[in-house]
Parts: C-alpha cells; sequence; structure tokens
C-alpha cells in the first residue's frame, strides 16, 4: 500500500526550451473547457528564460529516476510501430480539419492573440523560485528523507505579516495544520480560502476530509469561501458552453499581495505526505497585486461564503438573481450525497486524501 497509492502529481509543459507552463492543469478536455461534460477552472503560469532551465532540469531528474521505467515494461510493443504511428498521423489531422472552424477553436485563437497583442506587457519580469519534491518521494523506503516541496511552501507562509489567500480545490488539514493557522492568526493575519464546496468537487471523498475543518477555521476567523457548482468560467459564452458542473481545480496562494505561488500543490495529505509536486514562488508585487484584485472581486453569484449561525451550525451565504440567500444545508446537493460525504467523514483515511 505504501507504495501503490503514490504518484507524479507534477504538471509542466516545455517546449523547446524556450517556453514552459506551469500549474495544476491536467491533459484532458475537460481541463481545457472543451464543449461537454464538466468543466474544470483552472490557473497556469507561462515562462520564458531561466525558469526554462530550471523546469527542464527538474524533468530530466524525474525522467532519469530509478522509479521511471520504460514503456516496454509496462505494456506490451505494437507489431507494426511506423504504421501505427502513420494511422495516429492520420487521425490527428483529420480531427484538426473537423475542429478548426469551431466556435471552442475561433475563441482559442482569439485568447492567443488578445494575450499577446502588446507583447511590452505579455510578461513581468520577477524574481522567482522554483520548488517541487524531490523523486524520491515516490519511493516509500527514500521518502521520509527526500526533499520536500512543503519547506519552502512553509517558509514562505511563515513570512507573512497581513494576509494570506489561498485557493486550492481540496483542503484537508490535520491537527497540526489547524493549529498553524490558528497561529496566524494569533498575529493578526488575515486568512480566506477558496475551495469547492460539495456540489463542486469532482471528489466527493475529498470533500469528506474538508467538512470537519470548516468550523475550526471559521471560529478562530478564517473566511471561507466555496465554489458554486453552476459558476461560469471566462469563455464560457464564447463557445456557447452549459457545463453541467464547475469544478475548482486551480491550486495558489498569495502572501500580502506581493508574492504568488502558482502549481501541481493542493492543501492536503497527498500533496504534503504521498505525491509529487511542484510549482513556483514568484516575488512580484505587481503579479501578486492583481491576482488579489481578482479573488476580491469575484463574482458573489459564483460562490457561497461560509459562516457559523446560532448553535455553531453551519451557513452558506450567497447572492441568487441579485438577492441575498442563506441556506443551512450543503448547496446544490441531495441527502444522498451529503449522507454519503458525512459517513466518509468519519473513516480514518484523511492521510490518503
Amino acid at each position: 500500500m505504501k507504495r501503490v497509492v503514490r504518484r507524479m502529481h507534477n504538471k509542466s509543459f516545455t517546449v523547446d526550451n524556450q517556453i514552459t507552463i506551469i500549474g495544476g492543469r491536467n491533459i484532458g478536455d475537460e481541463y481545457f473547457g472543451a464543449p461537454g461534460g464538466a468543466t474544470f477552472g483552472d490557473l497556469d503560469l507561462l515562462g520564458v528564460g531561466p525558469v526554462v532551465h530550471d523546469v527542464s532540469s527538474m524533468f530530466d531528474s524525474y525522467w532519469n529516476h530509478r522509479a521511471a521505467l520504460p514503456m516496454p515494461a509496462l505494456t506490451k510493443a505494437v507489431k507494426d510501430p511506423e504504421g501505427e504511428l502513420a494511422r495516429i498521423r492520420v487521425a490527428l489531422e483529420e480531427s484538426r480539419k473537423e475542429i478548426i472552424e469551431t466556435k471552442y477553436a475561433n475563441a482559442v485563437r482569439h485568447s492567443m492573440a488578445e494575450t499577446f497583442q502588446h507583447s511590452e506587457n505579455a510578461l513581468t519580469f520577477s524574481g522567482y523560485k522554483l520548488v517541487f519534491d524531490s523523486p524520491d518521494k515516490s519511493m516509500p523506503n527514500s521518502a521520509e528523507a527526500a526533499d520536500s516541496i512543503t519547506t519552502p511552501l512553509r517558509d514562505s507562509i511563515v513570512s507573512v505579516e497581513q494576509e494570506l489567500l489561498i485557493i486550492s480545490p481540496y483542503f484537508v488539514l490535520r491537527k497540526e495544520d489547524i493549529e498553524g493557522f490558528q497561529k496566524l492568526r494569533d498575529r493578526g493575519v488575515r486568512v480566506a480560502v477558496l475551495t469547492n464546496s460539495l456540489a463542486s468537487n469532482n471528489h466527493g471523498v475529498s470533500h469528506s476530509g474538508y467538512m470537519p475543518v470548516r468550523k475550526p477555521l471559521l471560529r478562530m476567523g478564517v473566511n471561507l469561501y466555496e465554489l458554486r457548482a453552476d459558476a461560469s468560467l471566462v469563455g464560457d459564452e464564447a463557445i456557447g458552453r452549459t457545463a453541467p458542473k464547475t469544478t475548482l481545480h486551480a491550486k495558489a496562494f498569495v502572501v500580502d499581495r506581493r508574492r504568488l505561488f502558482i502549481g501541481s500543490f493542493n492543501w492536503n495529505q497527498r500533496s504534503k505526505n504521498v505525491d509529487t509536486e511542484m510549482g513556483v514562488i514568484i516575488e512580484s508585487p505587481e503579479m501578486a497585486g492583481k491576482f488579489a484584485e481578482r479573488l476580491d472581486n469575484i463574482d458573489p453569484e459564483k460562490i457561497y461564503q461560509v459562516t457559523l449561525g446560532d448553535k455553531d451550525k453551519l451557513r452558506w451565504k450567497g447572492i441568487e438573481n441579485g438577492q441575498e440567500i442563506n441556506l443551512t444545508k450543503e448547496p446544490q446537493t441531495g441527502w444522498w450525497q451529503r449522507f454519503s460525504a458525512s459517513f466518509l467523514s468519519k473513516l480514518p483515511i484523511k492521510g490518503q486524501l
């Protein structure tokens, strides 16, 4: 069990050692806002310059690690590799022709042009630190001594003086983590967290690990916000998308509006102790400030604020059709969904969430 539960959760995309994209996005239709199915709200950082070489070096350390196996060790080779490659290329070209003039393709082209139409403003020069787990973390016998991403992340957070803003799709804390938030609040630090609601979460079992931490955090004055499952995302109108469910998948935090982290690290026990993760800490008041402003100005009809009401009961406050609403149950869910999450929260599985 100590071996099979581990996975590489890193996400990066590097081209010709010239440009890299780092964030929380997986390669799949739902992570790119393609029409149909659920939609994931994600976040990426595009980098050029020295950071690209750092990401390439990290990739090489994983590629050459003893835990990385060549494909023939995992699956049978195809009988006609050249023929199969030709067939795949034909299929890809046919697919490209099918989508080249769709609303989705036009939206992608427009987004690219809009991003880089003013080249002098497209990129921000800043200091940074690429942070990642050693691939040794993937091996149970070496995981405990492996260099961990949590060390630089913790160092970045404990230096906070006024404000810590967190976005994490899964928010599963242990006792020591909650005590850490209490220390921040005792110092007068404002802490705000945006995560998934039960309805928007794509892993109900992960929500079960988050449920018990809400009251302790609210009592100490942490601000909790949860994404609505029917929240629209940027680009929905351009492609006529009406997703059945929206899920938060971005992973980031802002320290004092001067330091910003973007990467694959969730605030849960898997990212902390089991999976390998990566990301970049950016020293830029300009980028951190703009990101914090976007969080401050998020549409109130896309989120619920979780509060404590009478008799220490949870309440969800939101805006619907311009009117304030106050709910006493997990919003946009049925009784079975709530019962299942509550039952799972009683099980001793938090270490795997």
